[in-house]
């Protein structure tokens, strides 16, 4: 679970609010945090004399939040591209994995999913397949146990990035039989 950074002005003021003597978990009602969060600046004000973050461990990111910003605007501009494309046209002049690239559309919330192929239907399967369908439009739930569905093995999937609210139907990609 990510914590939430509180700024400066918000810590000094928690420190306020425990100096004139409301309790922890006042001072968390008041503020939206937990108690325990006013309790730990307390201990971390008398520990280091000061409500600053230390240096964290692990590395900075490679990327600014301007340039994870690009990235967003585009992936909706090129849904279909792959990361290695992405890449290219993301920041061409910087050394980045595609891992990297990935990571951030994570971050930003999107996610790679299958595209939905959909074969073009010439006009005669389409009045067939309507046909089918106005046969068996009254039909209750025994009925369609009878029918048997086959399920076919697809190879090859194109992959793209999306925002998880989009619909199916900006998702799908109509193909060409051969």
């Amino acid at each position: 679970m990510v914590r939430r950074r509180r700024s400066e002005a918000q810590r000094w003021q928690i420190i306020r609010m425990r100096s004139s003597g409301l309790s922890y978990k006042a001072i968390g009602r008041q503020m939206g945090y937990h108690y325990t969060v006013a309790s730990r600046l307390v201990r971390k004000r008398i520990q280091t004399n000061n409500v600053k973050d230390l240096p964290r461990s692990g590395r900075p990111f490679v990327t600014s939040q301007r340039e994870d910003r690009a990235l967003q605007r585009l992936v909706r501009r090129m849904p279909f591209a792959t990361s290695p494309v992405l890449k290219r046209e993301w920041l061409p002049h910087r050394q980045l994995s595609t891992r990297t690239l990935r990571n951030r559309l994570k971050s930003a919330g999107l996610k790679s999913r299958s595209v939905i192929r959909r074969p073009m239907l010439p006009d005669r399967h389409q009045q067939l397949r309507l046909a089918w369908y106005l046969i068996r439009r009254g039909w209750n739930l025994r009925n369609w146990p009878k029918i048997y569905w086959s399920d076919e093995s697809r190879f090859g999937d194109i992959k793209i990035q999306h925002i998880p609210q989009e619909t199916s139907k900006q998702l799908s990609l109509t193909v060409e039989a051969l």
